[in-house]
């Protein structure tokens, strides 16, 4: 899958915001690092009336995005700074669709190229080969 060149509604709307300091989110009463955002989250999440919802979520969600939007395990590691790919595969399980689908591509590409092969190899002069 290959990123558009066009920046996206959410990108657009990020550099149009004033720059306060070198954070995303800074702290509204230092303008540093935020130290701490359960508060916020959790006030969000009320406001929001989810149930049983962490801010852990949010990261599982966007690697499981990430890779069903075909990044690899060695750059998911990369972006969540996990050391092992063991994380990576734990945090970005493939769905049955996507499954099925790797599968039966497969399947498909591989069945015309056995014909092609095999009738080569019996123009050739090689073996037959059942199919």
């Amino acid at each position: 899958m290959q990123a558009s060149s066009r920046p996206s509604g959410e990108t657009s709307m990020l550099e149009s915001l004033p720059k306060s300091s070198g954070y995303v989110f800074p702290s509204p009463r230092t303008g540093g690092r935020l130290i701490d955002i359960k508060i916020g989250f959790m006030r969000a999440v009320t406001a929001a009336k989810l149930a049983n919802f962490r801010f852990h979520d949010l990261r599982h969600t966007e690697a499981s995005r990430m890779a069903a939007g075909g990044a690899d395990a060695f750059t998911l590691c990369s972006i969540f700074g996990w050391s092992d790919i063991r994380m990576a595969l734990r945090y970005t399980h493939a769905m049955n669709n996507a499954k099925r689908q790797a599968v039966e591509n497969m399947t498909g590409k591989k069945n015309s190229r056995d014909r092609n092969v095999t009738k080569g190899k019996r123009q050739a002069g090689g073996p037959a080969v059942n199919s």
